[in-house]
């Protein structure tokens, strides 16, 4: 499940998907909505009807541009709120967005075990948290980058991983 995605950088938010109904990004709709492969809506945390997606885990996502996403080793936050079946297997993608080459995307995942995790496309860099969140309950999840080789985790609010070295270099898909 994922409920209420949202995408920021220092001076605003760039991206708010409210799932109320639809995967429209109510902050710049032109640009970044979503279409939906597979994926049902579902009740969402607080069991407002059609206000979150449900996933089978094998081939269903939200499809979304990323215009005026952070790119480089910009700063960046990435929050929303998730749900993953407590017998889900394999890792969870929850947010991707860049190129799937070596160090030129931001993936936000709960890997097999459900512990969270950050990484630059590839695991070149990656931050872990120690603690899973695949146990059938809604978990506020978020990633920081201050842009300055810092990353954090958190779970429901509190610190669950970091890293003192972090560096990646997003880059859109659409450049080679």
């Amino acid at each position: 499940y994922a409920d209420n995605v949202k995408v920021l950088r220092h001076d605003g938010l760039m991206a708010y998907y409210p799932f109320s109904g639809n995967a429209m990004e109510i902050i710049n709709p032109a640009d970044n909505n979503g279409t939906v492969i597979g994926a049902v809506l579902a009740a969402d945390r607080v069991n407002d009807a059609n206000a979150s997606y449900e996933f089978d885990g094998n081939d269903d996502w939200i499809a979304i541009n990323h215009n005026g996403f952070p790119m480089g080793n910009a700063a960046r936050t990435i929050s929303g709120w998730v749900k993953l079946d407590a017998n889900a297997t394999g890792d969870n993608t929850i947010l991707f967005y860049g190129q799937n080459t070596q160090n030129r995307g931001l993936l936000l995942r709960a890997d097999g075990p459900g512990n969270l995790e950050a990484n630059s496309w590839g695991d070149d860099k990656e931050v872990d948290s120690s603690s899973s969140i695949k146990d059938g309950n809604w978990h506020h999840v978020a990633f920081t980058s201050d842009g300055n080789h810092s990353a954090r985790l958190y779970i429901d609010g509190a610190l669950a991983g970091c890293l003192s070295d972090w560096v990646t270099d997003t880059q859109s898909e659409l450049q080679a």
